[in-house]
């Protein structure tokens, strides 16, 4: 075989869209296209909260495949602590709160 070695490199995954609520860009990541094996830290609007805190990219598919950004209200009126809308939302607050250099 021509060459004697060679390499498997995953195809690179699309940026979520079309969710409603989410920031431009909805990844924090502000890439074009995100690599194999990249991370998206997924971003919403003021006043939402992403249902999950990261998408992985994994052979030109997003896992999990995309996310909702949920308004404040219904987290904090029907979420009960430990769930995974709970713990996206603590994730992405300490996120915003290292960024922001309130930590």
């Amino acid at each position: 075989f021509e060459p004697s070695t060679f390499s498997c490199i995953g195809q690179p995954c699309s940026y979520p869209t079309g969710i409603p609520f989410a920031a431009s860009p909805a990844c924090l990541e502000a890439l074009e296209n995100l690599t194999h094996g990249a991370v998206c830290t997924t971003q919403c609007l003021e006043g939402y909260i992403p249902s999950e805190a990261y998408l992985y990219c994994y052979g030109s598919l997003m896992r999990p495949s995309s996310f909702q950004c949920i308004p404040n209200t219904t987290y904090a009126n029907y979420e009960t602590p430990g769930s995974r809308i709970a713990k996206a939302w603590s994730k992405n607050m300490a996120t915003a709160a290292l960024s922001d250099g309130f930590v």
